[in-house]
């Protein structure tokens, strides 16, 4: 892997890592305190080793789903890559979502694959958009099939508020992609600027991908199986906990509580949603009526395994390849994307690709 140099600012790492640890710490103390220390303390040491051990098991070999499901969608556009770098690449991707908000780790995929492989940022963007659309509309579709189970405790007006935001986003995203394609030459003349006309080919031509990976109706349907294979192990890493606690409550509330905190975190706010996630996980831990003493543990049970453990295994793979160069181009201002919006607008790689062009 290449392992180019770039500019790093201690200060800012330093201060980027404190402000991920004290988000850390509040949230830990605020979940206890509203838990209460003593008891949820009490109900810790209750714990099922088994169980636990079950829901890391089950949290991690959801990480090799996610590398078959990115290698079925690259291989719609003639890539084809080990399934080992593609892991490691969702790792390295996954850190830098974990310590840098707004999934920059989406974008740190993509640059990878272009700096490391060749291959054209518009194909892993490409590949990794229709993901997250997979993701979107799994999440969705589950907490809404899901709620139905919980309407006797009454649904809070913010989540039906979640149900039609996001309900708009992607009928809009989906109208996006059917009408735009069509308008390419009328914003060709827009602007005479090269670096508009520049742009303009980028955004069309990763709507290409996109259209591609979409028309293979076989690996669409696979990767939409394996998107819920996905996030129903995320659902059950929480399941198992509540068995860990010999407090299981019924499935369907607890897929309801799950599909629901994952369709908040959609867009992080804070690094890895820290203290966003949590919050709203008590909040519902407290609609369905759980325990005040089971709530703390479950809710910090459980980020322990879908969060901090991770972020020490996808640290340690991020430093260990060689790939700490791009943690460190979040601390410059121009971001992760500089170098490729940059030899974008210098002409570089402008002509279409194989992968990159629409077929019939």
């Amino acid at each position: 892997m290449s392992t180019g140099a770039f500019p790093v600012s201690k200060k800012v790492s330093m201060r980027r890592a404190a402000t991920l640890v004290a988000l850390g710490v509040v949230t830990f103390l605020a979940i206890l305190k509203l838990s209460g220390f003593q008891a949820s303390w009490e109900k810790f040491r209750t714990l099922d080793p088994r169980f636990i051990v079950a829901a890391f098991a089950l949290y991690y070999s959801s990480f090799a789903v996610r590398t078959l499901r990115w290698k079925l969608l690259l291989g719609a556009l003639d890539q084809k890559l080990s399934s080992v770098t593609l892991f490691s690449y969702l790792l390295v991707g996954w850190f830098i979502s974990a310590v840098v908000p707004a999934r920059a780790g989406d974008v740190a995929r993509a640059y990878l694959l272009r700096s490391d492989r060749k291959i054209s940022l518009r194909v892993g963007l490409g590949s990794i958009f229709v993901e997250r659309g997979l993701d979107g509309f799994v999440i969705l579709s589950c907490s809404l099939v899901f709620s139905f189970f919980i309407l006797s405790f009454g649904l809070p007006r913010w989540i039906l508020s979640l149900y039609q935001v996001t309900f708009s986003c992607f009928l809009l995203l989906l109208m996006f992609l059917y009408f735009v394609p069509k308008t390419e030459k009328r914003l060709r003349g827009v602007f005479a600027s090269a670096r508009y006309q520049r742009f303009i080919f980028f955004i069309f031509r990763l709507m290409d991908n996109v259209r591609l990976i979409a028309r293979n109706r076989g690996r669409i349907l696979l990767a939409f199986f394996l998107t819920l294979i996905i996030w129903f192990c995320d659902a059950l890493v929480t399941y198992l906990v509540l068995m860990a606690l010999d407090y299981p409550l019924p499935w369907p509330w607890v897929a309801f509580v799950s599909f629901t905190v994952n369709l908040v975190a959609t867009i992080p706010i804070t690094p890895g949603a820290v203290g966003q996630i949590d919050a709203v996980q008590f909040s519902l831990f407290s609609l369905i009526g759980l325990a005040r003493a089971f709530r703390g543990v479950t809710i910090l049970t459980s980020r322990l395994i879908c969060y901090w453990s991770l972020l020490l295994v996808s640290g340690l793979v991020t430093y260990g390849t060689g790939l700490t160069r791009l943690v460190r181009m979040m601390s410059r201002k121009k971001g992760l994307l500089a170098p490729s919006i940059e030899s974008v607008s210098r002409g570089e790689n402008l002509v279409p690709e194989v992968s990159d062009c629409p077929r019939n």
